[in-house]
């Protein structure tokens, strides 16, 4: 009797370690595909990170591109104001010769009158010494 329920435990044994055996390989397996997806999950990962450097470098591109628009746009402003201050002070100079021009125009109005008085009184005295002489 020992000797058969030796032999009976040696075979539940070796069943066991069959079945450990195979679960054991079915696990290995499953860890094979576990590290297969890990490697992908990786190369993946890697393929992200490379995007992520390139736009970290693009956003660096703008930023700088930013900062020279800022940098274009203050400056014009700064010209622009410049430009405006010299229109401001030419328009006032045309301002005063244009006024000084009319004063200018009104004292010849003036001159042009008197002229035309005296031209005019001429005018009478020639007629009278035309009469004159022709009497």
């Amino acid at each position: 009797m020992s000797e058969k329920l030796l032999e009976q435990l040696l075979h539940e044994m070796r069943d066991f370690k069959t079945e450990v055996t195979t679960r054991l390989d079915k696990l290995e397996q499953r860890m094979d595909g576990l590290e297969a997806r890990m490697g992908g999950l990786e190369a993946r990962m890697d393929g992200l990170e490379q995007r992520m450097d390139k736009q970290e470098w693009r956003m660096d591109g703008l930023e700088t591109r930013l900062v020279n628009v800022e940098v274009a746009v203050n400056g014009l402003k700064e010209e622009h104001g410049l430009i405006l201050r010299k229109l401001e002070e030419r328009t006032a100079v045309t301002a005063a010769t244009v006024a000084r021009l009319a004063e200018d125009m009104n004292y010849l109005k003036g001159d042009v009158a008197g002229l035309i008085r005296r031209i005019n009184d001429h005018d009478v005295d020639i007629r009278v010494i035309k009469k004159a002489v022709a009497n």
